[in-house]
């Protein structure tokens, strides 16, 4: 189940900070904050300094970028939109129609006006003249001329507050949902919230027009205060006019009249007022018959042993009633007392059936009214008492057991087609079963496998085997969220290589590894073994090289041997040789007629088999030098 939280408004940064209230007439655009700065001097000296701050207010902006909004309601040229419904704009900043308001905030506060706000007006269209004009004039923000009064077609600028508010998809508190005037304990649970999913708030400016069926209208943001209509139609601000004054307040030298700047607009047409609110309203209630829903039905004489006279004649006419009867219908009592004469006969009737069974259970049954529901409610014979169950209520009223055979007559007129759907039905359930059974003969086959072939296996032969499964089956971590086996391998040393199908085919207990291992690990190579080795890094995948033995011959030994010669001219003069990076080796005679003077120097040997002509003593086409 959704839960929400709705907050009347949200500031955050410096605006928290301000201090002037609303309708203060001597903030004339921008309110201000102090901060104070304190200046320390060389000597460890420090000075506090207050420094005034003015901060951005509805005058100094002049435009919304349209990706701050997110949804407008309805969309728009939607051609349909219920006229009871109350057009609305959702910004994806979460303060964004309180941000420029300046106006003082505490946790306490609960009303704070918008600086914009969403008006609705008609367009023109047919008869229709429209509320509005359209200015084609260039300015800081396009605008329209009100054709209208705006205290009729705005909202009262005193109840600005009531027409945003921000919306949060959680309930903020948690089990113990948060209600009341002070704000502060919800802003704290919301900011956490949007730190941790800032997609789960929002803020939403809502039009309070009542709309008119089939009607063509423009939606507009405008500023909700003087200063910023003025700024977006480029006028100057007369000495009147104050920070938090309504846009559409009138006053003496009002500078544009009646244009009006907007930052966003789309248009709509609302539908026919025939939504379900419309038609559960055109219905009227009406007083009903007290005939209507049931009719007479005679009891007079009853069939069988039940004695006629035992009915008094005030009750041999009753009133059968439908599934719906009037609320002034008047129902008819039936015999409620356990020693009624007639119940205990109704009742003797009923029980002879199963009586004769247990008296003579090989003679011919005896046919009787049927107990209705008996066998659902395994209950072949009544008892002379009062509210037994559903089944004694159904049968020891007449109503009732006139509509139960109602019901009775329906399955047997269509009892061929109800078995063929129900035999339809069947087929399914066997099929059903059969699924089952073979999914159990499975599971119990696998059961069997896994104790007899992989349950003996080391854990760790079992892990190589179930490879496949690595990445569908969750391992609990302890302090954190469950990870699949496959990303806990990747993190330990036996990575993905230890697992690959390549690494049991090396090290197969019949393969050429496991057979000359065979004098390490006495018998066959055991795979658990080498798991755990590289598991616990006692068993490296790669072995360190040892030194080269000292009958091998190696660069280094090389390099200690010709570093003690003395060098040629030819070969050091080579060697300083910035652009040289080949030494072609026919104008070399022997290795000692030049010097390589450390291990860097050499970067790569070409290897050639082929002997050069009178220079027995070198082997190699080049050698590369730094």
């Amino acid at each position: 189940m959704s839960h929400y939280t709705f907050l009347p408004w949200l500031r955050q940064g410096l605006a928290n900070q301000i201090l002037e209230g609303d309708n203060n007439t001597t903030v004339k655009q921008r309110s201000s904050i102090t901060v104070t700065v304190r200046v320390a001097s060389d000597t460890g000296a420090t000075l506090d300094v207050p420094q005034l701050i003015k901060l951005v207010g509805p005058g100094d902006v002049v435009g919304i970028d349209p990706r701050a909004v997110v949804r407008t309601e309805p969309q728009r040229w939607t051609a349909n939109f219920e006229p009871n419904y109350l057009p609305l704009i959702e910004f994806y900043d979460e303060d964004f129609p309180w941000r420029y308001t300046p106006v003082s905030s505490s946790p306490t506060t609960t009303r704070i006006r918008p600086w914009i706000t969403l008006v609705a007006l008609e367009e023109k269209e047919g008869s229709n003249a429209g509320e509005y004009e359209e200015i084609s004039t260039s300015k800081p923000l396009p605008s329209f001329k009100l054709k209208g009064n705006p205290t009729a077609l705005f909202p009262s600028a005193s109840e600005l507050w009531a027409w945003a508010h921000v919306h949060a998809n959680e309930a903020l508190g948690g089990t113990n949902p948060l209600v009341g005037t002070n704000i502060g304990p919800a802003m704290n649970q919301l900011d956490a919230l949007i730190r941790l999913n800032p997609d789960r708030a929002y803020s939403r400016l809502l039009c309070g027009r009542k709309l008119k069926p089939n009607t063509s209208y423009q939606a507009f943001v405008v500023p909700s205060f003087e200063p910023g209509r003025l700024s977006g139609l480029g006028l100057e601000q007369p000495e009147p006019v104050f920070a938090t004054m309504s846009a559409w307040a009138d006053y003496a030298g009002r500078p544009g009249g009646d244009l009006y700047p907007y930052y966003f607009r789309w248009n709509f047409k609302t539908g026919d007022d025939v939504d379900f609110e419309k038609l559960v309203r055109l219905i009227r209630p009406e007083a009903l018959d007290p005939r209507v829903g049931v009719r007479p039905m005679d009891i007079s004489r009853p069939q069988g042993s039940i004695d006629p006279a035992l009915i008094p004649a005030e009750r041999q006419t009753m009133l059968l009633e439908g599934a719906l009867i009037s609320p002034a219908a008047v129902r008819s009592p039936f015999f409620t007392a356990p020693d009624a004469d007639l119940r205990k006969q109704l009742v003797q009737l009923l029980n002879l059936p199963e009586k004769s069974r247990k008296a003579a259970p090989t003679d011919d049954p005896i046919i009787t009214p049927p107990i209705y529901g008996q066998w659902h409610f395994l209950t072949p014979e009544l008892k002379n008492e009062t509210n037994v169950n559903f089944v004694h209520e159904l049968n020891l009223d007449p109503r009732w057991r006139a509509a139960a055979g109602l019901g009775t007559r329906v399955i047997r007129d269509n009892q061929e087609k109800y078995m063929e759907a129900a035999w339809q039905q069947i087929e399914g359930v066997l099929e059903a079963n059969r699924q089952l059974n073979r999914l159990a003969f499975s599971t119990e086959a696998l059961l069997n496998v896994f104790g007899k072939h992989l349950k003996p296996l080391d854990p760790s032969v079992g892990l190589l085997l179930a490879k496949t499964l690595h990445q569908k089956v969750l391992v609990s971590n302890p302090g954190s969220s469950p990870l699949t086996a496959k990303a806990i391998i990747e993190k330990s040393p036996l990575d993905r290589g230890t697992v690959s199908n390549a690494f049991k085919k090396v090290v197969r207990p019949r393969g050429q590894v496991a057979l000359n291992s065979r004098p390490v690990t006495a018998g066959v190579l055991q795979l658990g073994v080498v798991v755990r080795g590289v598991n616990t890094q006692k068993l490296l995948p790669f072995p360190v090289k040892d030194a080269a033995p000292k009958f091998l011959f190696s660069i280094e030994k090389a390099a200690t041997a010709l570093i003690a010669q003395p060098a040629s001219p030819e070969a050091n003069a080579l060697l300083r040789a910035d652009q040289l990076t080949v030494l072609n080796v026919q104008n070399i005679r022997s290795v000692k007629d030049f010097v390589i003077n450390s291990k860097a120097d050499v970067r790569f040997i070409k290897a050639d088999a082929r002997p050069i002509p009178g220079r027995g003593q070198i082997r190699g086409a080049a050698w590369a030098v730094g």
